[in-house]
């Protein structure tokens, strides 16, 4: 009877051990770096040399962001230059945090070969917290409460595609390097002349002594209905350059076109700064074409040594917003420089031979032959 009893026991206990492995294996399969293959990009719309934006998000939601954004002003001037994909989270679901207990953040080495699966420049997650978590944008990725107006995500978009500076009192950061959006005075706001005359001058632009031209737009309030016309006309010339660009095949995207038919069939490397250095693997997918607003270039260049390849990485400024209905949709939440591994990737055409990473001091941070398919630790 021991014995039975025992027995029973012993196959209870293992049942139990196998049954919550099978839920754990569950759980982590789609937090796990895929294989892009096994990914089914969808997609909403589709225009040739499109700036592409991938949700990873349910169809409902990813339509219902992308027919916001387009309209908003300018995009509603460009919809045949946009492209929206989403990959569902059966498909992948993507390993956020809550960032010092305040902010969603989705930033990660799985999701960029996800996000390849689709034509790809900027990346959305759409995930649902309290309100009182705040929304993000940091290297490309926008992390979205769903909890919030839809207008954060026109705030973190003018964010990750033209460098936007906040429009709002931000103590102790930084005007973004390259942003347009503050001036020292308003007398600066002369970029665009033919519109000068119907510009507005608000103080509080990041810096407490800088100016904004619109005194209540998308990046000072979730309450907003509009950029303003000084943020407009900068967004409307970054729509016309990227477009125009990798309409002409630039030297990010590495092709013209690209359609979510393609990525099965392209590759690409991607570079990643670990604790024992750099590493860069081969993978297949499309490389991201964001342009990038960094302090540090990396260059690719053929075996006549032609440059083929050269941009920024990201920067490691970490955009928050916070939701205050109280204070009519003000934005109060502060900038912050984060210290993380760099990561990006480059399109894997075949002209490629080496590439370098070089610092803003001018340093070499990381240099590597391309010739070697696979994993390639740095070689400083």
């Amino acid at each position: 009877m021991k014995k039975r009893f025992v027995l029973l026991v012993s196959i209870i206990a293992i049942s139990l051990i196998v049954s919550v492995s099978a839920l754990l294996l569950a759980k982590n399969a789609n937090n796990s770096p895929p294989a892009n293959s096994s990914i089914a990009c969808k997609v909403i719309q589709e225009n040739s040399g499109g700036i592409n934006l991938v949700f990873f998000a349910a169809e409902e939601q990813a339509k219902k962001y992308s027919n916001y954004i387009l309209t908003v002003e300018p995009f509603a001037n460009h919809k045949d230059k946009f492209s929206f994909y989403y990959i569902t989270p059966g498909q992948f679901s993507p390993a956020c945090e809550i960032y010092q207990g305040i902010a969603i953040l989705c930033q990660s080495s799985a999701l960029t070969k996800a996000a390849s699966a689709c034509p790809n420049d900027y990346i959305i997650v759409l995930g649902e917290e309290p309100s009182s978590i705040r929304s993000s944008a940091f290297k490309g990725v926008m992390s979205l409460n769903i909890n919030h107006p839809l207008t954060v995500f026109a705030h973190e978009f003018a964010h990750v595609f033209d460098n936007f500076a906040e429009e709002y009192s931000s103590p102790g950061a930084s005007i973004p390097r390259e942003s347009e959006n503050c001036q020292k005075k308003c007398s600066d706001f002369k970029k665009f002349p033919e519109n000068t005359e119907n510009y507005g001058c608000f103080k509080e632009c990041t810096n407490a002594d800088y100016y904004r031209e619109f005194e209540n737009g998308f990046m000072r309030s979730l309450n907003a209905n509009r950029y303003g016309g000084l943020d407009e006309n900068l967004l409307n010339e970054k729509i016309l350059n990227q477009y125009r660009g990798k309409s002409d095949g630039n030297a990010i995207t590495g092709k013209a076109i690209s359609t979510a038919e393609d990525c099965a069939n392209q590759q690409y490397y991607l570079v990643e700064q670990t604790e024992k250095g750099f590493v860069t693997t081969l993978e297949t997918g499309c490389p991201n074409g964001a342009r990038t607003f960094g302090d540090s270039t990396f260059q690719v260049k053929d075996a006549s040594g032609n440059t083929v390849v050269e941009t920024s990485v990201h920067s490691d400024i970490l955009f928050t917003t916070d939701y205050n209905p109280e204070l009519n949709g003000q934005i109060t939440a502060v900038p912050q420089i984060i210290d993380t591994p760099i990561m990006f990737t480059i399109p894997a055409t075949g002209k490629e031979n080496s590439c370098k990473l070089v610092n803003a001091d001018g340093n070499t941070l990381y240099q590597t032959s391309l010739a070697e398919v696979g994993a390639t630790p740095c070689k400083n």
